[in-house]
């Protein structure tokens, strides 16, 4: 799994998406999302959530986060 998935499991997660939806959007399984999101929140509590938010968008690279604010945005799919 690329730094772009990861990223997107945990903002989808953000969005209100079950692990279920989450892992049939992104084509893998739903304990392979339980795992990520685990990491995302064991990192979260180390550091802050805002920080471990950061450091994984950055990870996905500009593309990746500038996509997410724009479908925010503009509620886009």
């Amino acid at each position: 799994m690329n730094n772009e998935d990861k990223a997107e499991i945990v903002v989808l997660r953000g969005l209100g998406y079950t692990q279920e939806e989450i892992a049939n959007k992104i084509g893998v399984t739903k304990e392979a999302v339980s795992y990520h999101l685990g990491k995302f929140k064991d990192r979260a509590n180390e550091v802050g959530v805002n920080r471990a938010y950061s450091e994984i968008m950055l990870l996905a690279g500009p593309n990746f986060a500038l996509q997410n604010v724009l479908k925010t945005i503009f509620s886009l799919e």
